[in-house]
């Protein structure tokens, strides 16, 4: 079977796919203003510039991060495992050999793993009709596999 993707990012989001490119934009106009602003001999001016520098640098430093932020919390399946890059764990990775079972829940899915432990992936922030086609998936991914689905 083919490789299924979906996003565990809040679906509600109401940020601009752009906003990251923004911050780093005024992020480099604030440092720009900063750095050839005359500051003059007085301590408050050369304050004033120094908010101005660091203020850029924090911007730009904020569109990074927001920027390699949505392209995390995926979930994908494949032939070999399942993957999930989760908001505020570890990432997890499970092989179809080592899962006994699955639990699907009405809004998270659980993994039963033959060492007896479990792992879950959240389905909260995800979009209905993806929730379903995730469940879809699983069960066509552990029927061919022979994994026990309830």
């Amino acid at each position: 079977m083919e490789t299924f993707k979906i996003s565990l990012a809040n679906q509600y989001s109401k940020r601009s796919k752009y906003q990251p490119y923004f911050f780093m934009a005024f992020g480099v106009i604030y440092f720009l203003m900063g750095f050839f602003r005359e500051s003059g001999d007085e301590a408050f001016g050369i304050i004033t510039k120094w908010i101005w520098i660091i203020t850029g640098i924090f911007f730009i430093l904020y569109g990074f991060i927001a920027r390699k932020d949505s392209t995390r919390n995926i979930l994908e399946i494949n032939n070999n495992n399942v993957k999930a890059d989760l908001p505020l764990s570890k990432n997890m990775e499970i092989l179809w050999d080592n899962i006994s079972q699955i639990h699907i829940k009405p809004i998270s899915v659980e993994f039963k793993l033959k060492d007896g432990a479990t792992k879950e992936i959240s389905l909260g922030n995800v979009a209905y009709k993806d929730v379903i086609k995730t469940k879809e998936v699983l069960n066509k991914f552990a029927k061919e596999k022979n994994i026990i689905v309830n």
